[in-house]
């Protein structure tokens, strides 16, 4: 008797969603568990990266290092700092 398998498009498409599924999960509970910080998931990942730099880093290199756009970085940066978390820095480059 032959068994019918899935194709193997299908079983990625499964996994793919599976895993996003189980992302936006994870997404939700950092979220949850930062909520009494005053921080989402994306500001502390931002607050994260600019310790680890070691020294001061302009929007475009934190969303490179992230791998987000530079937009996204800077809405969030905007965010710290309005919070009162992150303070502006004159660049150098501009």
């Amino acid at each position: 008797m032959k068994q019918n398998r899935p194709a193997p498009a299908a079983l990625v498409s499964e996994l793919m969603l599976a895993t996003l599924r189980l992302e936006a999960r994870r997404l939700a509970r950092t979220d949850a568990l930062l909520e009494p910080l005053g921080l989402t998931g994306a500001r502390w990942q931002l607050l994260d990266t600019i310790v680890r730099a070691g020294q001061p880093q302009s929007a475009p290199q934190l969303a490179a290092a992230l791998g987000v756009t530079r937009q996204g970085a800077q809405k969030q940066l905007d965010l710290l700092a309005a919070s009162g978390l992150l303070a502006a820095q004159p660049n150098p480059r501009h």
